[in-house]
């Protein structure tokens, strides 16, 4: 694909924004049409390559998935034109019927486990360990030659695996349709390890939880703090299928050590992370963290390979 190169063009103008995140906009069109636009810059077309890729890819791999359709430009800025799912996010559903919700997180570890039973053949999308590699090897002005060896260490210490990861599962990219669900936003989709999907839960559900007020929780999340934990708790028993305690006090315990692994890899890429922001994660990292690094990857080996 090439910049240059001519798109249809359309207009949003009047069209409902219905979603923003890292990575664009998204507008509907019409009755069955949604578009996800991104800045008309150089990282604004890799991103569309990829997401264009992915997004085919995972469909045809049977990942329930939207259709992508065709790259188009609105003014300034370029984006994908997906088809419109009927469904609601799992977000907004569960804010108007609770009632529903441990069902609902019962069917998205469900999904999850199912999405992570498919193998992705070579090349059909990027590897997720080196996606962490190359915003590792970013952070040179943040950390030590030291950290950022020892998070490549760590990295190397998750097995290498073959499995579909969404990049990205949360509640806002999972659409309830009926009784089913849907996983939107294929941008982050690559081959790897279960792991680092499950963490994105944890990261964004309990760690929040754990790690910031409860008024900023309830902003960001829509839970109060003890909500967040028991749908953690209930989506960790779920996905891996276990009620035994011991076991799920370890598996929290790996979770809580490799988070910090991915909140790393994050610090350059959330606009919303300011420099302050940035220096102060590093800060907690040194203090709780990075010491025991070697620890973590050593107790929760065999762990990780059993996933």
């Amino acid at each position: 694909m090439d910049s240059r190169q001519a798109l249809r063009e359309i207009s949003v103008e009047g069209c409902p924004c219905i979603g923003k995140g890292r990575n664009g906009a998204v507008y509907q069109l019409d009755r069955e049409t949604i578009v996800k636009l991104y800045p008309a810059d150089s990282l604004g077309w890799q991103n569309v390559r990829q997401e264009k890729k992915n997004a085919k890819a995972a469909f045809i791999l049977g990942v329930p998935t939207a259709l992508s359709f065709s790259v188009v430009r609105a003014g300034e800025r370029i984006g994908i034109v997906f088809e419109l799912v009927e469904a609601r996010s799992l977000r907004e559903v569960v804010a108007q019927q609770p009632e529903r919700m441990d069902a609902l997180i019962v069917k998205s570890a469900e999904l999850l486990q199912d999405m992570h039973r498919i193998e992705v053949p070579p090349g059909t999308f990027p590897d997720m360990a080196n996606v962490y590699r190359e915003r590792i090897t970013g952070l040179d002005d943040l950390l030590t030659h030291d950290e950022i060896r020892l998070l490549h260490r760590m990295v190397d210490s998750i097995p290498e695996r073959n499995t579909y990861v969404h990049g990205d599962f949360h509640r806002g990219n999972l659409m309830v349709q009926g009784d089913e669900l849907v996983v939107i936003d294929m941008a982050d989709s690559a081959a790897g390890h279960p792991l680092y999907d499950v963490l994105g839960v944890y990261m964004l559900g309990k760690n929040l939880a754990d790690t910031m007020p409860p008024e900023t929780v309830k902003q960001v999340i829509g839970w109060e703090p003890d909500m967040v934990r028991r749908v953690w708790g209930l989506f960790m028993r779920t996905y891996f299928r276990t009620q035994d305690p011991g076991e799920l006090e370890e598996i929290e315990a790996m979770m809580e050590a490799y988070c910090w692994l991915r909140q790393m890899t994050f610090l350059k890429i959330v606009p919303a992370f300011t420099d302050e922001i940035r220096r102060q994660m590093v800060r907690s990292a040194r203090a709780q963290f990075f010491p025991k690094a070697e620890q973590h990857m050593a107790r929760f080996a065999g762990r990780m390979a059993r996933m």
